[in-house]
């Protein structure tokens, strides 16, 4: 791993929503100089790298963080498919629970530029002793996650 220099900046923060914490990108796309970047606050919001990486635009691809999960962003993922344009971005969250759920994962699907909000409950609530501090994907097979 190594940190080069600054290839592009992003000044309009306000695209990006409140409390932004998490950044994470996609695997390769396939075209030299582009790449996918997501950024986690109290909305997810696709951006793309352009032109060689010298030029990061927002995309129309947004979606509000369910609001039982505002208490923080833990972890975020992206698993994608090398011969498919879907994606999964996954998120762990804390939650606003004072029960015994503290913490939620959810799965945000896209396709292109589109993404849409978790169908009905998140797939996964754990309790105070299970925090997912890591998503990881498996770049062999998108449907893999590890926590």
């Amino acid at each position: 791993f190594t940190v080069g220099r600054e290839l592009a900046v992003y000044d309009k923060t306000s695209m990006l929503g409140k409390g932004l914490s998490h950044i994470a990108s996609c695997a390769w796309s396939g075209q030299v100089g582009e790449a996918d970047v997501f950024a986690c606050g109290n909305i997810l919001r696709k951006l793309k790298v352009e032109e060689s990486g010298s030029v990061l635009k927002p995309t129309t691809g947004r979606v509000p963080i369910p609001p039982e999960c505002s208490d923080g962003t833990i972890s975020i993922c992206v698993a994608s498919s090398a011969n498919k344009k879907g994606f999964s971005v996954i998120c762990s969250f804390r939650t606003k629970s004072a029960g015994k759920n503290k913490y939620q994962i959810n799965w945000f699907q896209g396709r292109n530029d589109d993404i849409s909000v978790p169908a009905g409950k998140s797939s996964l609530k754990l309790p105070e002793e299970q925090e997912p501090t890591v998503l990881l994907a498996d770049s062999r097979d998108s449907r893999a996650i590890f926590l």
